[in-house]
């Protein structure tokens, strides 16, 4: 341990460098400052959990996850292997019921605040209580968005469902693209239920 005020790395190889109430705790994690941040075990129980997790800043963040890392903000944790969090409060990558440490490889959540990033290689830009939960899903921004389905999209908007293959939501409010590869363009309680179907505000064309 290089730095930090009541501080501790116990971990083979953990580091902390500054700050302060940092624990580093898992093998080879390091802490490079902020306040009351842990690497490794949230329960600081286990050595073996989180290797190589890494905190550079903020206050009460987590990495649990081997290879996780926390950039800053406030009460994130980065739970999956390999894991990435930014910025923002209360983000979540990996297991949104922070149970499993193989849920969520390489889920990464930029910002926001209360955003889970569950899905394997999943991503979450920013807004709030949002959620991509599937292979490579993503949401970029808005509020209470869920993308739940491989490659699914939401682009913002509020409570847009992105749920079929591919399916992708622009914006609007309470939209859902249930089909494989269905996309809805905003508006408000658009659905675009089929396969290749496509709803645009009051608009509705079907493949079928």
């Amino acid at each position: 341990m290089s730095g930090g005020w009541q501080s501790l790395a116990y971990g083979e190889h953990a580091s902390v460098s500054g700050g302060s109430d940092n624990e580093s705790i898992g093998d080879d994690t390091s802490i490079l400052g902020g306040k009351n941040n842990r690497a490794g075990d949230p329960d600081a129980n286990d050595r073996d959990v989180g290797t190589g997790a890494t905190i550079s800043g903020g206050i009460a963040n987590r990495a649990s996850g081997d290879t996780a890392s926390v950039s800053g903000g406030t009460e994130n944790h980065a739970f999956g292997p390999v894991t990435s969090i930014l910025g923002g409060t209360r983000n979540t990558a990996g297991d949104a019921n922070r149970e499993d440490h193989q849920i969520g490889w390489y889920a990464t959540v930029s910002g926001g605040h209360y955003n889970v990033a569950e899905g394997h290689s999943a991503s979450v830009t920013a807004g709030s209580t949002n959620k991509a939960s599937s292979y490579c899903a993503g949401v970029a921004g808005g509020q209470r968005n869920v993308a739940s389905a491989d490659y699914s999209a939401i682009s913002g908007g509020w409570m847009n469902k992105a749920r079929g293959l591919k399916a992708s939501v622009s914006g609007g409010a309470d939209n859902r693209a249930d089909g494989i590869c269905s996309s809805v363009s905003g508006g408000w309680s658009d659905d675009a239920p089929g396969n290749h179907d496509w709803a645009a505000g009051d608009d509705y064309f079907s493949s079928m």
